[in-house]
């Protein structure tokens, strides 16, 4: 592995394992086995790699993601179903990075537009018309897909980022952490469903 990579690999375990405002650029130097002076030559500083791994998680889930949100061959109730059950298992083995990632995203506010967070995460077009073309001759009250795509977001990342209260409230280990979460999924589909119902 090249030692760019590396350092961006050390950076985004670190971010999301320690939190973002605990990570020192002397931390990931270390993580990564190179000296300062390696980072400050790859990245400058640490808002450039700061961006360089948000674009880095943005990307990875939005490869997974965005063909089951746009997808033409899935049926509404399909694209609920497949992008909700993928989007909670991918976070489920990495509980910090919400957390992390909400933090560079405030701390690093100039650098939001250029990690192509709306091109990453708002990229549902096609899953908003279809959600239109499909709703309406079913319901009275036209949806906004903006409100829906934000509601089911928020759905399914909100409990990660108290996921701390909730592992100490109910005592659990990271097992049982994990089947909490994982429980949430059809609870989160069949709301949304009813929702599209109603």
């Amino acid at each position: 592995m090249k030692k760019e990579d590396s350092i961006i690999e050390a950076a985004t375990r670190l971010f999301i394992e320690k939190g973002y405002h605990h990570v020192t650029v002397r931390d990931i130097a270390k993580e990564a086995g190179v000296n300062l002076a390696m980072i400050n030559y790859y990245f400058k500083n640490k808002d450039n790699l700061t961006r360089i791994v948000i674009n880095k998680i943005l990307s990875e889930f939005h490869q997974v993601l965005s063909p089951i949100i746009n997808s033409k061959e899935l049926n509404i109730e399909e694209k609920l179903n497949q992008y909700v059950s993928t989007f909670i298992e991918m976070l489920i083995d990495k509980p910090g990075l919400v957390l992390s990632l909400l933090a560079m995203l405030k701390d690093t506010k100039e650098l939001v537009y250029k990690a192509d967070l709306l091109k990453y995460l708002f990229d549902h077009k096609q899953f908003s018309e279809a959600l239109l073309k499909e709703q309406s001759e079913k319901r009275k009250q036209k949806i906004n897909p903006e409100h829906f795509y934000i509601s089911m977001l928020s759905l399914i990342l909100f409990p990660y980022s108290i996921i701390e209260v909730i592992t100490d409230k109910k005592d659990y280990t990271d097992i049982g952490t994990k089947r909490f979460i994982r429980s949430r999924k059809e609870m989160v589909i069949e709301m949304l469903l009813a929702y599209l119902k109603s």
